[in-house]
């Protein structure tokens, strides 16, 4: 059974542990880790520039999980587009080598990250 570890803030250091032991032949420019999000299997990119987590309308829909409320933030992307977020999720459950953190996420709609 996995366990759950709260505060609901997913951090670097929470997630680097995992994903520093993956993968170590792929070379890329990003870091990112092999997770699940209610038994769905995902790559988990990690970019210690953003200040919030990002997560697309319809893996939600996916993976059963409903919008909590509306955005009261821009995304501002890096030719300075704003877009305004379809709404937020509280508590996004993210499990990597057994063990289950959440994370709070802003949602978009998918391809229109700035």
């Amino acid at each position: 059974m996995a366990r759950i570890t709260r505060p609901g803030r997913v951090t670097m250091a929470k997630i680097a542990k995992f994903c520093l032991k993956q993968d170590e032949h792929v070379k890329t420019k990003s870091m990112y880790c092999k997770t699940q999000v209610k038994g769905h299997p995902i790559l988990l990119i990690l970019d210690s520039g953003s200040l919030e987590c990002v997560v697309s309308v319809n893996f939600l829909k996916e993976v059963g999980i409903s919008i909590n409320r509306p955005s009261t933030i821009m995304i501002v992307g890096v030719h300075r587009e704003q877009k305004h977020p379809l709404g937020e999720v509280d508590e996004v459950p993210i499990t990597m080598g057994g063990t289950t953190i959440t994370s709070h996420a802003i949602v978009t709609q998918a391809g229109i990250i700035p």
